[in-house]
C-alpha cells in the first residue's frame, strides 16, 4: 500500500522493469556488487505513473527512471544512492514532476549520452553525484551543486549541459569537471550560456590549458589531489574522491565547505549503499 517500503535483495539476473503507482520506498543493499558476494539488485526500466509522487529509490543499480509518458503527480520523488547506467526524466508535460531530490548517485553512462533530461523537471536538485553524462534540458528553476563530472570526451569542444535555459551563477555551483582526454579544448553548453560559481576544472592527463570558466571563484585548470585515483578516473569503485592535503578544493565552495562530492557534509558512499 502507499507508503510501504520494498526490500529488494541482491540477485545473479535482473528483476527486470517495475512501475511504480503509488507513493513507495525501494530499497537496495547498495550497487558495488564487491558487498554482496559479486551481486546487485538489479532493475531495468523504472516507470513512475501517476501518484507515485513522494516515492523514494535507493541502494539500486537501474537503467532508466521515467515518468514520461504516465507520470501525472510525479512531485517530491527522491533518488538517492544508486548506480544510473542510463537516464533520469520527468512527465513530458510541465507541473506533474516537480521538487526531485538526486543525490549521491552514481551515473555511469558514456560522455555523450544524457544521464538528466532536465525537461519539466521544475525545482529539480541534483547533489554530489558522481555523472560521466550530460545534463540536457536543464532551466532556471534547476540547482546542481557539489558534483563530480568526469567526461571521457574524444577531444574538441566538451559539453556538460546542452539546450539550457536561463542558467544563471547560483544554480551550478561546487562543481568539479573533470576531462580524462589531453585533446578537450574547452567546455561549452548549447542553449543559455551556463555561468559557474566555485567550480573546478582539471584535465587529469595534461595538455592544453582549457579556458577559464564564465563566473567567479572558479579554479581552472587545477589539479583537485583526490586521495587516489589510478590509471583513469573512470574506474569508479578503485578511487577515492575524497580530498588529500593540501587540496586547493579543501573550503573553496560557496559555503567555506569543499568543493565536489564531499561538499555540504555530504555522506558520499561509493559503494552506494541505501540512504
Amino acid at each position: 500500500t502507499a507508503g510501504d517500503s520494498i526490500y529488494i535483495h541482491p540477485s545473479p539476473t535482473s528483476y527486470g522493469s517495475i512501475d511504480v503507482t503509488k507513493s513507495l520506498k525501494l530499497v537496495g543493499p547498495g550497487h558495488n556488487p564487491a558487498n554482496s558476494d559479486g551481486l546487485t539488485a538489479t532493475l531495468s526500466g523504472i516507470t513512475l505513473r501517476a501518484d507515485s509522487a513522494d516515492s523514494v529509490i535507493t541502494g539500486l543499480y537501474f537503467t532508466s527512471i521515467s515518468a514520461y509518458s504516465y507520470g501525472t503527480n510525479t512531485h517530491n520523488i527522491q533518488i538517492i544512492n544508486n548506480r544510473i547506467s542510463s537516464a533520469i526524466s520527468g512527465y513530458y508535460q510541465s507541473g506533474q514532476s516537480d521538487n526531485w531530490v538526486v543525490e549521491g548517485n552514481f551515473f555511469s553512462a558514456s560522455y555523450a549520452n544524457t544521464s538528466i533530461d532536465s525537461q519539466n523537471l521544475s525545482a529539480l536538485q541534483v547533489n554530489n553525484n558522481v555523472i560521466f553524462g550530460k545534463i540536457s534540458s536543464s532551466d532556471h528553476t534547476n540547482v546542481f551543486t557539489n558534483n563530480l563530472f568526469v567526461n571521457a570526451d574524444p577531444g574538441g569542444e566538451a559539453q556538460i549541459f546542452t539546450g539550457s535555459n536561463g542558467i544563471t551563477s547560483q544554480l551550478v555551483t561546487n562543481n568539479m569537471f573533470v576531462f580524462t582526454n589531453e585533446n578537450v579544448t574547452e567546455l561549452t553548453s548549447t542553449g543559455t550560456p551556463i555561468v559557474y560559481t566555485n567550480c573546478l576544472t582539471w584535465k587529469a592527463f595534461g595538455g592544453v590549458d582549457l579556458p577559464v570558466l564564465t563566473g567567479s571563484g572558479n579554479l581552472d585548470n587545477t589539479d583537485p589531489l583526490f586521495s587516489i585515483i589510478p590509471a583513469t578516473p573512470i574506474n569508479f569503485y578503485s578511487n577515492d574522491y575524497t580530498l588529500g592535503a593540501g587540496s586547493p578544493a579543501i573550503g573553496a565552495a560557496t559555503d567555506t565547505g569543499d568543493i565536489g562530492i564531499f561538499g555540504r557534509n555530504f555522506p558520499f558512499d561509493i559503494n552506494g549503499r541505501a540512504h
